[in-house]
């Protein structure tokens, strides 16, 4: 049998040189560090996506939550008309029934209405207008008209624009400021209307506006969402309270650069709250979320 000889050339036979093992490690790690680059800077890019996402999110649950309370609300309180304000005050919703008893959030006398019997302090919270906010941007918050809180637009007098569809004192907004005649016609509810269906019309006091036999047992229920340092807070009327000075608080959003809110009259009884919100991205940027909402004034 003929024996088949392999024959190599040295440096074949050997294996890989000192120098050419070296070679090898660095031309790898060389690669290793530029995947790592590459996957780091993925990374990066991802959290910073995530992290924008989630402000957005944050964003427009904020504005949502604003736009339905808005278009839900019979009335706003604050801002007024031109101001720039970085809070707002609103009526609740008539019939959210939030708990679910069968009667309405702001029925407070639980007759089956809302808002039909406030007082000179048309929510019931013991200031002019939202307590303890600057309305009307002044430098001033509840400055007070003769003592009693019962200027709920901040403008120097009392009861002036009553619940009667007209702008009684000519500012551009309608039926801000209710007397606890709320209508302001000087009888018990709207003149000659029997509101209590007993038979008689306008019996009692002219600021018994349910003519119940009460007066001003059902005020307007605020809620309010403002800025409070760098977060937002939403507050709520307490259920079952006695009156609109005991709430509740809700934290919405930290971290906020800027919130502000304009209240712009428009045709008619038309007016439209501009929102804007403001947030710091990773890099000290500011990030702006806006919403116009258009409602219909009572």
């Amino acid at each position: 049998m003929k024996r088949i000889q392999h024959t190599c050339r040295r440096r074949y036979c050997n294996g890989m040189s000192l120098i050419e093992a070296m070679l090898s490690l660095l031309i790898g790690a060389m690669l290793v560090a530029s995947l790592s680059t590459v996957l780091s800077a993925s990374l990066d890019q991802s959290t910073a996506t995530t992290k924008r996402l989630e402000r957005v999110a944050d964003a427009t649950f904020v504005l949502d939550r604003l736009e339905r309370w808005i278009r839900a609300s019979p009335f706003v309180l604050t801002p007024h008309k031109g101001n720039v304000a970085t809070g707002i005050a609103f009526a609740i919703d008539p019939n959210l029934d939030s708990d679910g008893d069968g009667f309405a959030d702001a029925d407070n006398d639980r007759d089956g209405q809302s808002n039909e019997d406030p007082g000179a302090d048309m929510d019931a919270d013991g200031g002019n207008g939202w307590f303890g906010v600057d309305d009307d941007v002044d430098g001033t918050a509840d400055e007070t008209d003769a003592g009693t809180p019962g200027n709920d637009d901040e403008d120097g007098a009392s009861d002036e624009d009553p619940f009667n569809g007209i702008d009684d004192d000519g500012d551009g907004l309608l039926d801000e400021d209710w007397g606890a005649d709320m209508n302001g016609d000087g009888c018990p509810g709207a003149c000659g209307i029997d509101e209590d269906g007993n038979g008689t019309a306008d019996e009692g006091d002219a600021a018994d506006d349910d003519e119940d036999g009460q007066s001003d047992e059902d005020w307007v229920d605020m809620a309010g969402i403002g800025l409070v340092g760098s977060d937002v807070y939403e507050s709520l009327p307490l259920l079952g309270a006695s009156s609109g000075t005991f709430r509740t608080n809700r934290l919405l959003l930290s971290s906020v650069d800027g919130f502000r809110i304009e209240r712009v009259a428009l045709d008619g009884a038309r007016e439209r709250i501009d929102i804007e919100l403001e947030l710091l991205d990773d890099n000290g940027g500011i990030e702006t979320y806006t919403r116009s909402v258009t409602r219909q004034s009572p």
